[in-house]
């Protein structure tokens, strides 16, 4: 079904195939989907005024967006290391195991490759005034 879906909406056939091995991130044993939400991109647009939303989109990559929640509502999804949060999209049981850790990639502008001035450093700093923490 979804990959008819994805056929009809890229124009060319669309295959998905199950890697049961994992080992697809730069957490191997770890590998699963990001995600983020609409609320925290916008969020994050507060900070770098010059990106828009869809440019945030572009940075960060993230597998599933989801909207409705408030910003940073996906920072939720993981606990302690080595536990897990359950949660599902709809039938899909899905867990929450493992932030992604920070790389360079959101501070480069995906179609360019130019480097955001400062990107790291602003982000850090909002993340030390609990920004990324979410309300509690």
């Amino acid at each position: 079904m979804i990959e008819n879906y994805l056929s009809d909406y890229f124009g060319y056939k669309v295959f998905l195939k199950r890697n049961n091995e994992g080992k697809f991130l730069d957490i191997p044993d770890d590998s699963g989907i990001t995600v983020s939400s609409e609320s925290s991109l916008r969020a994050l647009t507060d900070y770098f005024p010059e990106l828009s939303i869809e440019q945030m989109r572009l940075r960060f990559r993230a597998n599933i967006e989801f909207s409705g929640t408030e910003p940073f509502w996906e920072d939720r999804l993981f606990a302690e290391p080595g536990s897990i949060i359950e949660f599902s999209i709809n039938e899909v049981n899905l867990v929450g195991f493992s932030p992604r850790a920070r790389c360079i990639v959101p501070t480069r502008d995906p179609l360019t490759g130019i480097t955001y001035p400062r990107f790291y450093k602003i982000f850090q700093k909002q993340e030390r005034k609990g920004f990324l923490n979410g309300p509690s």
